[in-house]
């Protein structure tokens, strides 16, 4: 238990680890520790990793860091013979920084009788067999559960990274959505604002052809030429009647009545034709 607690201060030295002040030109960032590695020390000095974590931006604690890692080292150790060396490492965002070690050991099988117990005989030869099988089964379930616990890591960091996705990807569709929602508002507003203009510029045009003959008669003398009102309401009808609108005019009006409608609307045009669509009428001999 001593050990295991050393562990999470270990673990806990490391997250907050503080500037090294024989490095006085290495900054803070680059000794963030951005993975931890477990690795299992083999006779001939070999190291072979056997789990490892990413801290990404979750809070870890020491203590659950510890109990991770020792009991990783405890299922491995389990299916080996004797005390079983392991190492712990940090690893830093900077590379070129040494990684951060902590040695430790695991007491591993220690009933292992040697070969020399069994005799030359079928009972011996199937009682080593057996201890074959179970170390084999040992090894499978050990190297197993490494596989599924990295497995595990490896689906965490993916859902995280996942989430994270998702939530930029709303916030880029709220912000594309605002821009067209206040496009479309000011285009509106821009062609409210040019009919809003169009309506009294015609207001104000009519207005004034009114002005001179409301002054003439305020004052009694004819001081300004003037327009009538019949004048102005055929100007705004000239200026506002389409040709559909003409032409149902004529399917209704005949000839005659076309005729003096026609030259006040085109006074220049003289003796322009009835629109097509009313027919001058047939004499009857």
């Amino acid at each position: 238990m001593a050990k295991l607690y050393s562990m999470a201060q270990w673990f806990m030295q490391q997250l907050t680890r503080e500037l090294d002040p024989d490095e006085e030109n290495t900054k803070r960032e680059n000794l963030r520790v951005v993975a931890f590695q477990l690795y299992h020390v083999t006779g001939n000095g070999r190291e072979e990793e056997l789990f490892s974590i990413t801290v990404g931006t979750k809070k870890w604690s020491g203590k659950e860091l510890a109990d991770r890692f020792d009991s990783t080292a405890a299922t491995h150790a389990s299916g080996l013979s004797g005390r079983q060396q392991y190492n712990l490492k940090a690893i830093f965002a900077d590379e070129t920084v040494a990684a951060a070690q902590f040695p430790f050991g695991k007491a591993g099988e220690n009933n292992d009788i040697g070969l020399g117990t069994e005799g030359p005989t079928q009972q011996g030869f199937m009682a080593q067999m057996m201890r074959h099988v179970e170390t084999y089964a040992k090894l499978l379930t050990v190297h197993s559960e490494a596989m599924m616990t990295r497995m595990g890591e490896m689906v965490e960091t993916l859902s995280d990274h996942n989430q994270k996705l998702m939530a930029q990807n709303a916030d880029a569709f709220e912000v594309i959505k605002d821009v067209i929602v206040e496009k479309a508002k000011a285009e509106h507003e821009n062609q409210a604002g040019l009919l809003e203009y169009e309506r009294k510029t015609k207001q104000q045009q009519m207005l004034l052809s009114l002005l001179p003959g409301l002054l003439n008669k305020l004052t009694g003398i004819n001081l300004l030429p003037q327009s009538s009102l019949a004048e102005v309401a055929i100007q705004q009808l000239k200026e506002t009647l389409t040709p559909e609108q003409l032409a149902r005019i004529a399917d209704i009006l005949s000839p005659e009545q076309m005729v003096p409608i026609l030259q006040m609307l085109n006074p220049e045009g003289g003796g322009q034709e009835p629109p097509t669509g009313s027919q001058p009428p047939q004499q009857v001999e």
